[in-house]
């Protein structure tokens, strides 16, 4: 071992050598934000920041949606947007998760065949109510 490494000594277990892990580097937004707090040129005094904004205001004074959208979604945040939900409600789904570990359970002593396996998915998607499993690695 070279000198330079004599002095070296493993972290010992479960302790991280870099605990925040690799610093986010964001140089674009980082970069945006030095230059929107500078003056700027003909601009009476007035930061990038300042002079962007109030060109905003002026565009959505004028009746322009978009920017009156970007003003909202700035100032109010953006809407909630409604989900539609659809299958089954979770009502009872506890008692289906017990209903199929007790069926796993009593399976796990047979062997199946990988049409066997297939039919047990189909049934229980049918059960379920869920339109679509991904099992990979069952007879492809």
């Amino acid at each position: 071992m070279s000198d330079r490494n004599a002095n070296l000594k493993p972290w010992p277990k479960g302790v991280s050598g870099n605990p925040g892990g690799r610093p986010k580097k964001k140089a674009i937004t980082e970069e945006l934000d030095r230059l929107l707090e500078e003056e700027s040129p003909n601009g009476d005094g007035k930061t990038w920041a300042v002079i962007i904004a109030e060109a905003l205001l002026k565009q959505a004074a004028k009746g322009d949606v978009r920017a009156i959208t970007e003003l909202a979604n700035r100032i109010e945040g953006k809407p909630v947007q409604a989900m539609a939900v659809e299958g089954r409600p979770l009502d009872g789904l506890a008692e289906i998760i017990e209903e199929a570990r007790t069926r796993v359970g009593r399976m796990s002593d047979e062997e199946m065949t990988t049409q066997e396996i297939r039919d047990k998915i189909s049934q229980l998607q049918h059960e379920l109510g869920r339109r679509e499993i991904c099992v990979k690695g069952i007879g492809e």
